[in-house]
């Protein structure tokens, strides 16, 4: 081979050499780096509480953080998080987060504050109170009858409703001399008698008021006997 061939074969090479440097020079800056591939299939995941308390946070059976996590980065794919019982709240059920590449995925666990069993029962209602007899009671003295030294004093009484005689209605009433107590029930006229004897001749009068009708408090007339 002649000087001027060898001469062209080295440069051939040469730039054959140089070609195939700057191809990988070339390659070797438009790779993206390790940490931009992983980067670009990852995803972030942030994780709070409602109303912020202090759970204990756990991502794919991990624990991540108390409170609550800010943008972690997972791999995209689906993910199980989880939030530890918290005193005083329901348990909150774990959710499942697909996390994708490049998004950031918010998971919110709600808890609910435990309703307190344990109260005091609700007081039983006051019983109604017994109804007021709605009637009207005129008293007139019956008799003021003597017997030796003594007398006897006798009211008669009459029950109406709306002006209508009452049958069947008690009335009772006390005396003012000794507090005694007369209980009498009405026929269908609406009246019935009620008597004090045994009174003594010192004795110059006696009053009598109606108490109570059927056993009902009642504000009734009084009525004064004199001998």
């Amino acid at each position: 081979m002649s000087s001027a061939s060898r001469s062209r074969s080295s440069r051939i090479i040469r730039l054959g050499l140089a070609g195939t440097v700057m191809s990988l020079l070339v390659g070797l800056l438009v790779l993206p780096s390790a940490a931009e591939t992983a980067e670009g299939e990852q995803g972030r995941l942030s994780v709070a509480s409602s109303p912020e308390v202090d759970t204990q946070i756990s991502v794919d059976g991990y624990v991540r953080n108390t409170t609550r996590v800010d943008g972690l980065p997972l791999d995209a794919g689906a993910n199980e998080v989880c939030a530890a019982a918290v005193a005083g709240y329901q348990e909150v059920a774990c959710q499942h987060v697909a996390v994708t590449a490049g998004q950031v995925e918010r998971v919110v666990f709600e808890f609910e504050p435990v309703q307190d069993d344990t109260r005091e029962p609700e007081p039983e209602p006051e019983p109604e109170p017994e109804p007021t007899v709605r009637a009207t009671v005129e008293l007139t003295v019956s008799a003021a009858a003597a017997r030796g030294p003594n007398w006897i004093a006798r009211v008669a009484t009459l029950v109406t409703e709306a002006g209508v005689p009452s049958g069947a209605v008690t009335i009772s009433g006390v005396w003012d001399l000794g507090g005694s107590r007369s209980i009498c029930t009405t026929d269908h006229s609406g009246g019935c008698t009620l008597a004090l004897d045994g009174l003594h001749s010192r004795d110059k009068d006696v009053t009598f008021t109606v108490d109570r009708l059927d056993g009902a408090t009642f504000d009734g007339p009084s009525l004064t006997i004199g001998r």
